[in-house]
């Protein structure tokens, strides 16, 4: 699973009691017969992944254990201006192609960002690095 860490810091700051996001991306490869899957070629990143492809299922991620921590809500898709109306982006592949929020004939891969927010709830002054970290 994921973690995220905590470090200790000289004292509190306003920034330390901000709500913070942790995100994971669902992946998935376009077959001209099935249409869009989860199933994807093993040179693929997996199904779901931080964006530079490291594993990163949405069950992996754990609150940091130092402090007291909520979740705030439940995962939820991001839609922006680059993204289609269901949180969707498409390349020719994934790694160093350009992301483009229109499907074409030359998009066979897309990938959506889910986002969660949490919060602290206790106030000591360790802050959250939001990168999860393997254990």
């Amino acid at each position: 699973g994921f973690r995220m860490e905590s470090k200790k810091k000289a004292g509190p700051s306003a920034e330390d009691d901000m709500p913070k996001q942790v995100a994971t991306f669902e992946n998935q490869r376009y077959y001209p017969i099935r249409s869009w899957s989860s199933t994807l070629l093993p040179t693929d990143r997996p199904t779901w992944s931080l964006e530079n492809g490291t594993p990163a299922p949405k069950s992996a991620f754990e609150l940091p254990q130092s402090r007291v921590w909520e979740w705030v809500d439940e995962w939820q898709v991001e839609i922006r201006k680059d993204t289609d109306a269901n949180g969707w982006q498409y390349a020719v592949d994934f790694g160093l192609w350009a992301w483009t929020n229109i499907p074409s004939s030359k998009t066979f891969v897309r990938r959506r960002k889910f986002i969660r927010t949490l919060r602290l709830v206790d106030g000591d002054s360790d802050a959250a690095v939001l990168e999860p970290q393997t254990r």
